[in-house]
């Protein structure tokens, strides 16, 4: 299995109990909706949510039985297929999507290459890396980075205001 096949859906803690359950820390809200995990080198999980409470969680690994299984896990990240991902309406995108993605400036003969999606609190930005391989942030909105023809594009207005 490709790792760029694979979206980091989760991160193993901590053992819970004897039995091989551990607690995870979710990067996903939905995660009953998965029927299986995989690990980086391609194991299959199945699993079974005991407990969850926001983005933290306890859950059975079918093929983990005993708290030594479950400790060799800890720190270990887990994760579910790119195609088991559901399908999004035109507007939305994924951020495993957009990292490595190229985009014009509008009115200018520039492309930037997107780094990095990340939140800080006051909603999603986008890291742009320039020619001089220097970086920039970009507040993630349709009037940044407006759609033509299915492609995503940065206006100059914002490439002038953020790149400073």
């Amino acid at each position: 299995m490709q790792a760029s096949n694979l979206i980091e859906i989760l991160r193993v803690a901590a053992p819970f109990g004897i039995k091989g359950a551990v607690h995870v820390v979710l990067y996903t809200n939905n995660l009953e909706q998965y029927n299986y995990l995989f690990s980086s080198n391609g194991e299959k999980f199945g699993f079974r949510i005991l407990k969850l409470s926001g983005n933290v969680a306890i859950i059975a690994l079918n093929n983990i039985t005993n708290r030594n299984m479950a400790e060799k896990l800890c720190g270990q990240s887990l994760y579910i297929k790119k195609d088991d991902l559901p399908q999004l309406s035109e507007s939305q995108f994924y951020i495993c999507d957009l990292i490595g993605k190229s985009i014009r400036v509008l009115k200018t003969n520039k492309t930037l290459k997107i780094l990095d999606v990340v939140n800080f609190g006051a909603g999603d930005l986008i890291e742009l890396l320039k020619e001089n391989d220097s970086t920039f942030y970009v507040p993630f909105t349709k009037e940044n980075f407006p759609e033509f023809d299915g492609e995503m594009y940065l206006t100059a207005k914002a490439y002038e205001w953020f790149n400073n």
